[in-house]
């Protein structure tokens, strides 16, 4: 591989970590009601 797509690599790898970081840390009080319902469908 060439050099830029080892950085295009690198760099969507670090956005999809920021982005996984930021909706774990946005949701995670809403994912425990959230699974509850998708699991009891109540």
């Amino acid at each position: 591989m060439d050099i830029m797509t080892i950085i295009k690599l690198i760099v969507i790898f670090v956005f999809a970590s920021i982005g996984a970081n930021y909706v774990k840390n946005k949701f995670k009080s809403n994912f425990f009601i959230t699974h509850h319902f998708l699991i009891f469908g109540a």
